[in-house]
């Protein structure tokens, strides 16, 4: 199967980008959305950080994400901290988190799909 159907990086980057400068964007997007529905497994554990933080009435930014983050080796070989000011640096606006996160969770589904079919 064709992998550029099952994941799209730019999306997932472009999402994390928006949530990591407007946290509260959380909101459009936290009661259907989850760190699994992420073809990336860091940007899973990214956003599972930025969703901890905020739940406990923290901002979820840069410095603290990579605070959390610092002892895990996958975020340090994806860049660490500069990795996460990529992030924001590549958004224009924040006004599409909830489109960004029902194309990853669509995504997710294709790629459920597709292990099932494989299983049978």
């Amino acid at each position: 199967m064709d992998e550029k159907i099952l994941h799209s990086l730019e999306i997932e980057q472009a999402l994390l980008g928006a949530l990591i400068l407007d946290n509260s964007k959380l909101d459009e997007i936290s009661h259907t959305f989850s760190d699994s529905d992420f073809a990336a497994e860091i940007h899973g554990k990214i956003y599972k950080v930025i969703t901890q933080i905020r739940d406990e009435g923290s901002i979820a930014d840069p410095l603290t994400i990579s605070v959390r983050l610092r002892d895990d080796s996958q975020f340090n070989t994806a860049g660490g901290k500069q990795y996460l000011i990529e992030l924001t640096d590549t958004i224009i606006g924040t006004r599409n988190v909830a489109e960004y996160a029902t194309i990853i969770e669509d995504y997710y589904i294709r790629r459920q799909l597709v292990n099932i079919s494989e299983q049978t």
